[in-house]
């Protein structure tokens, strides 16, 4: 809340900051938002093991990190590929699209976020949704929920919170 406060910018871009953005990630969510009805996007996710990847080789290298193969997800219910994909093919149709604003890789603008009040502050460091509620508020305020392709962010997996532990703290968030 306080980085969307501070923003100078229109337009807030969400990135987890385990998240590698394909070089057009930023022209991918920038399109949409350009238009003239309220809008929201949502990026898409891989998900990789980019644990022998340095920082030279994202900028010098980016196709190889691209080519990764796929792995499951503690963030994904243990699996490897985006659970939100099947709902993106009939997305227009969604009854409830909130569903999928995975803040991991998402954009909006700021006037909207101030709007509906910011990020619900009682969620308060536990895993999970906080941005699926954020979202539920853009959507029920008026605002279109888009899902974005080409804004796809590469989220780097890591052994550092299970599943389990993704699971507790989720139970705890989903009673807010």
């Amino acid at each position: 809340n306080a980085g969307i406060q501070a923003a100078t910018s229109e337009t807030i871009l969400c990135l987890d900051s385990d998240i590698i953005p394909v070089p057009k990630l930023i022209k991918a969510h920038s399109i949409h938002l350009n238009k003239c009805k309220p809008i929201a996007t949502i990026g898409y996710r891989r998900f990789i093991d980019a644990s022998q990847i340095t920082p030279d080789q994202v900028s010098l290298s980016f196709n190889a990190i691209y080519r990764l193969p796929d792995v499951p997800s503690a963030s994904n219910n243990g699996k490897p590929l985006d659970r939100r994909l099947s709902e993106f093919k009939y997305f227009s149709k969604h009854p409830a699209p909130y569903n999928c604003f995975h803040g991991a890789n998402v954009a909006f603008n700021k006037d909207d976020a101030i709007n509906i009040g910011l990020f619900d502050e009682e969620f308060d460091g536990h895993w999970g949704y906080e941005d699926l509620e954020f979202g539920y508020r853009l959507w029920n305020s008026g605002v279109e929920l888009i899902p974005v392709p080409e804004a796809l962010g590469l989220h780097q997996e890591n052994n550092a919170y299970s599943l389990n532990d993704r699971q507790r703290d989720a139970s705890i968030n989903f009673e807010l």
